[in-house]
């Protein structure tokens, strides 16, 4: 496996800690569809060091400084 693929609807505390259990995971490239935008900045937190890629329809909600990695 060279990546983790996250699609789900689940409430926000749970995709709060599906992300914190894949950060913790050792990929090297992390794929989100329709999910991200809302979740931007603690995706920005937990996969600091990460090479993510975000596919999603929503508009970014908050715009924060992002890692060049994102």
């Amino acid at each position: 496996k060279n990546f983790s693929a996250v699609n789900t609807n689940k409430e926000k505390k749970d995709i709060e800690e599906k992300l914190q259990e894949l950060a913790s995971e050792d990929f090297e490239y992390y794929i989100f569809t329709d999910l991200g935008s809302g979740h931007i900045s603690l995706m920005n937190k937990l996969f600091k060091d990460k090479k993510i890629i975000i596919l999603d329809h929503h508009e970014i909600e908050e715009k924060p400084q992002f890692n060049e990695n994102i």
